[in-house]
């Protein structure tokens, strides 16, 4: 079990009026986090990335047990994990 815990993925990014972007869970739209918005477009930027933390993180995962030859994927399923991420997060 991972030390860390945190909300399974998957999490989005919405813009709630002026002042604010909100990151949810997905699944059941539960809160994760509130960004106070100042520039939005950097603030925009910045909750992509948020949002995509899980699965940034998973395909970070699927990589390294890739590596050490213990995964279940291949690198071209790891590569696609690792696009889909980054295409959420660059939005």
């Amino acid at each position: 079990m991972n030390k860390y815990q945190y909300t399974p993925k998957e999490w989005r990014s919405e813009y709630c009026g002026k002042d604010r972007i909100r990151i949810s869970k997905i699944s059941d739209k539960r809160r994760i986090a509130t960004i106070a918005v100042k520039s939005r477009i950097m603030d925009e930027a910045n909750a992509r990335l948020i949002a995509a933390a899980p699965e940034l993180l998973a395909a970070l995962q699927n990589i390294v047990v890739l590596q050490a030859g213990q995964g279940r994927l291949n690198l071209i399923e790891c590569a696609a994990i690792a696009r889909a991420a980054i295409a959420k997060a660059e939005g």
